[in-house]
């Protein structure tokens, strides 16, 4: 389990958030850009330090501003991938792979990763021959092969195409059932929250301002809905009294409901309205608010 309580002032904005994530787990960290996104697991990975609060994963403390402990990022054991994969040019993937591997005498099993992640037909090609898709394959398996107690993804298809992304997105949820390690993602993108996260956090301004976990309960009947999927809570319109929601569908109306904007909920469809929506027909949808979790 990784567990998060951590404030860092830059300037005059103030990231303060605490969460925790099991093993297993994916939670998926979104928000408007500048809300702390990325502050947030630089701060896990000790890439930049708090001001204040604790880090641990398991028993192992990696920061806690009280005892003076702060591990350095090199020993935290933390597989991070970033949104430009940060791979060497001049090695090839089989190489690029090998770098990760970890110092300490930890143990993954190359074949493993490589089969896992289908890299096999790549470990002699560079990094400049291969697709966004493949490069973040192979970045995510150097991370792997560190040996990590966690795994950090930094908006890791934000620059990918949709279909390197449905390539890629199986590989990421695979990763959740191989590996007894808490998985933090970063997206701006709701379509990959409902594809892959078992939990969501919602940061603005620097604080949690949502936490949702994924369940069925409360959720119609797909024979009789014709879909579900996530999406936010965009705006309220009062003259009309709808709710916009953005959704892996594009923008949805629907009657008017009580959580404020940035809001995750659970959208059901009815079958016989899986097209443009017009205000008239805001009555053929209805939008769930997740369960937060209070653990």
């Amino acid at each position: 389990m990784l567990q998060v309580h951590v404030t860092r002032r830059n300037g005059d904005f103030l990231l303060d958030v605490g969460f925790s994530v099991d093993a297993r787990q994916i939670l998926a960290v979104h928000g408007p850009s500048g809300s702390g996104k990325t502050t947030l697991i630089n701060l896990l990975a000790g890439l930049e330090r708090p001001d204040s609060g604790r880090i641990v994963i398991d028993d192992r403390v990696l920061f806690d501003s009280v005892k003076g402990i702060d591990v350095k990022p090199e020993a935290r054991r933390i597989g991070y991938v970033f949104q430009d994969c940060r791979l060497f040019p001049h090695m090839s993937v089989a190489s690029n792979l090998a770098y990760g591997r970890h110092r300490d005498g930890t143990r993954v099993d190359f074949g493993h990763i490589v089969a896992l992640l289908d890299l096999e037909p790549l470990l002699r090609r560079r990094p400049g021959s291969l697709s966004g898709g493949e490069k973040q394959r192979v970045a995510i398996g150097r991370a792997l092969l560190s040996g990590p107690r966690i795994l950090l993804l930094d908006e890791p298809l934000a620059s990918i195409d949709q279909k390197r992304k449905e390539e890629i997105l199986p590989f990421i949820r695979r990763l959740r059932d191989e590996f007894d390690m808490p998985i933090v993602y970063v997206t701006h993108a709701p379509d990959e929250i409902d594809r892959i996260a078992d939990r969501s956090i919602r940061i603005e301004s620097g604080r949690v301002c949502a936490d949702s976990v994924s369940t069925t309960e409360e959720v119609p009947d797909l024979a009789e809905t014709g879909m579900s999927l996530l999406g936010v809570i965009w705006a309220h319109n009062e003259q009309t009294n709808l709710t916009e929601i953005s959704s892996p569908l594009g923008r949805l109306l629907v009657a008017r409901r009580p959580e404020p904007p940035g809001t995750m909920v659970r959208i059901a469809v009815g079958a016989a309205r899986v097209d443009a929506i017009e205000h008239t027909d805001a009555e053929n949808i209805s939008a769930l608010p997740l369960r937060a979790n209070n653990s």
